[in-house]
């Protein structure tokens, strides 16, 4: 059985309702005094006043229900999880499914029903919310998307979104920029005035964190050198994963080398009749062609799965052509 809630990763509902909670923090207070204690900003003000609001009404507090749920799921029997189902009319048949299935499909069903209900107190916010992504591709992607947020920082527009979204080679440049925000105790405005600010100084043209970056920018072997640990551990790792790969490939290789010689064991076998190979071929390719003449554009058009396909179309005649080709051969 399932014992926590870390076997199951996380819903697009836990992770809506947790970004409006941390973002807009006292939305979920039942009175309509704003605390200053507790709204930093006025666009958090603004939307605290939203939300308690549409917390009068009890859907906030039917959201925080269902999402308690949700967390809760894991550790529930499955009686219990069964009642859930069948209260609600979830499409689960629990005869079925095993503990682990009935538990993710329960929390996929919550989770669908949730998330409108999420996406309307999100367009609903008084200030609606920007997101800078940034794509991967390696280092060049990297060093691309550090061009982008100096652009943006010399547009004035760098500390306008609220999100920073990265994904494979733009992590490196997202993390960095985060890093160095946070080490400016979160201070975006000032991070994004020196990536604007044009070079003064020959001797320094850049901050100290984009000089790090650009000195630092070789991660793989950061001291060069022949001699340098770095550059014998870069080669040791290429060794090492070019054998691991090669260990993985070079027996499918020699199993599809192998092929042509089984072939040839078959055609000289004094099993292979001519006769029955041809006639193998034969029916084979009657019905892949059968089966390619009922779904024609003007025929009936089945619309089988690709499963069928596969059965009573590619099999056949990929079997009935080796089994002609192999009666050929005993025929010469």
């Amino acid at each position: 059985m399932p014992s926590s809630q870390s076997e199951f990763p996380l819903t697009l509902a836990e992770v809506l309702f947790e970004e409006l909670e941390t973002s807009n923090r006292g939305m979920d207070t039942r009175d309509m005094e704003i605390h200053a204690a507790v709204i930093y900003d006025e666009k958090q003000r603004l939307a605290a006043g939203y939300f308690r609001a549409s917390s009068r009404g009890g859907e906030w507090k039917e959201i925080e229900d269902e999402i308690d749920l949700l967390r809760k799921l894991p550790d529930q029997p499955r009686d219990e999880i069964e009642a859930i189902i069948k209260e609600r009319k979830f499409d689960i048949d629990t005869s079925k499914v095993d503990l682990f299935n009935l538990i993710r499909k329960c929390r996929k069903e919550i989770n669908a029903q949730l998330v409108p209900r999420l996406y309307r107190f999100i367009h609903a916010l008084p200030n609606r919310r920007s997101a800078l992504c940034l794509s991967g591709g390696g280092v060049r992607s990297a060093t691309f998307n550090l061009g982008i947020l100096q652009g943006l920082a010399r547009c004035g527009l760098l500390d306008k979104f609220d999100y920073l979204s990265t994904v494979s080679g733009s992590g490196f440049i997202g993390s960095w920029l985060s890093a160095w925000i946070h080490r400016e105790d979160k201070a975006i405005g000032k991070v994004s005035q020196w990536l604007a600010d044009p070079p003064t100084d020959p001797l320094k043209p850049e901050p100290d964190p984009l000089y790090k970056l650009r000195i630092y920018a070789n991660y793989l072997t950061p001291k060069k050198g022949l001699l340098s640990v770095d550059t014998w551990t870069l080669i040791a790792v290429y060794l090492r994963n070019l054998i691991l790969n090669w260990l993985v490939f070079i027996p499918v290789i020699v199993a599809f080398l192998i092929l042509p010689r089984i072939w040839l064991a078959f055609v000289k076998s004094p099993y292979a009749s001519s006769t029955l190979c041809l006639r193998i071929g034969f029916v084979g390719a009657a019905i892949a062609l059968t089966f390619i003449g009922l779904n024609l554009p003007g025929a009936r058009r089945l619309n089988l799965s690709a499963g069928w396909f596969v059965g009573l179309c590619l099999v056949p005649l990929v079997g009935g052509g080796a089994y002609h080709l192999l009666g050929a051969f005993a025929c010469g």
